[in-house]
């Protein structure tokens, strides 16, 4: 990191399980991980009121990485923990009452509720956790809001052929805590509920046809549906006071940022300190377009707006394209790049990096 030019460590506090390939490793090539597990030491008193903690991965069992990093780190680098939310099997699979139940009563195992209370509870202690014992510039939120159906679990199928709207659709929550927190927010859900089941069996009868009036969008069905825009826009209320809820109740000060892997939402734009925009495998251009969007929507918000450039599948081709990707991202009006990620990435890449960021500083 020195030598490239870097000044922030986004690490993975935690991570939800992956089969990765690591090019540079001394240890393997091929990698799984052992899912939903700390590379940090909880303050297992923060998680005596939930029944849920977080495992600490054997990696870590001894050395607390986190700690060992934030030593290394010292004043040169900010450190950055990457978190992990409502992204958890393991979790989802010992309480299966704590995840997202869908239409059809159907429990999705990687997918926590946000609108769970105890899912709310654990998340918010893990963040407290991380912002109170580690010296932390920043804690970069994955996962805190809603998973949707499509996950990658091992020979996911779908032979009917649902399209993302329709898997979006597959993936809402009609749990018991749903469902009684949107009824008391004078949501008639029981129709919602009916609404999204006779659109989804529709089109499990007559793929690969779909019947006629069919919606296909969430736009299309909000316009057919007032309930269940009403429904929709009280889903992301519920995912904006658990961000909120995060900021004012477990980072307190301002000593730790709250970063966001999202577009700007002016719904937090006085709580998080930063927003992002996912440039994986775009090009320059598509880059520079992604990016000013970003910066259009937010206006002369002041905070911290990174452009994430993935290392890898082939984008950058090259390390003159690298150079034109970086640029682009701050010509957009973003005030911060961060390249995903350093395990996976090409070595060649990592090579392009050291020899193309000097010619910004």
């Amino acid at each position: 990191m020195k030598e490239t030019g870097l000044n922030t460590l986004c690490l993975a506090a935690n991570y939800h399980q992956g089969w990765f390939i690591h090019p540079h490793s001394r240890t393997h090539c091929a990698y799984l991980t052992e899912g939903d597990v700390a590379y940090f030491h909880p303050q297992h008193s923060l998680y005596e009121r939930i029944r849920v903690a977080p495992s600490v991965a054997p990696l870590a069992a001894k050395t607390d990485w986190l700690a060992e990093a934030s030593r290394r780190a010292g004043s040169e680098f900010r450190l950055v923990a990457w978190t992990i939310g409502c992204h958890n099997t393991t979790i989802g699979l010992t309480h299966p009452e704590l995840t997202v139940r869908n239409v059809f009563g159907d429990s999705l195992p990687h997918a926590l509720c946000p609108a769970q209370p105890e899912v709310r509870e654990y998340l918010k202690a893990l963040c407290r956790d991380l912002a109170t014992n580690y010296p932390l510039w920043g804690i970069q939120l994955e996962a805190f809001g809603w998973m949707g159906f499509a996950h990658g679990h091992h020979h996911e199928r779908n032979l009917i052929g649902l399209n993302p709207f329709e898997l979006d659709l597959m993936g809402l929550c009609f749990c018991d805590a749903c469902r009684a927190q949107a009824t008391q927010a004078g949501i008639e859900i029981e129709k919602v509920k009916a609404e999204v089941q006779a659109v989804l069996l529709g089109a499990l009868r007559e793929a690969p046809e779909r019947p006629r009036g069919h919606p296909c969008s969430t736009l299309d069905m909000q316009d057919k549906s007032l309930e269940y825009s009403r429904f929709c826009q009280w889903r992301d209320e519920v995912a904006h006071r658990l961000v909120n809820e995060i900021k004012t109740e477990c980072l307190g000060d301002d000593r730790c940022r709250l970063l966001l892997q999202t577009c700007f939402d002016p719904a937090l734009s006085k709580t998080v300190d930063g927003f992002a925009c996912i440039a994986f495998e775009k090009s320059a251009p598509e880059t520079l377009r992604a990016c000013r969007d970003l910066r259009g929507s937010s206006g002369d918000w002041k905070g911290l707006l990174q452009c994430l450039i993935q290392l890898g599948n082939g984008i950058p081709g090259s390390e003159h394209e690298l150079l034109e990707i970086i640029s682009a991202a701050l010509a957009g009006g973003c005030n911060g790049v961060n390249f995903y990620n350093y395990s996976e990435a090409p070595p060649k890449m990592l090579q392009w990096l050291a020899q193309t960021l000097p010619q910004f500083a």
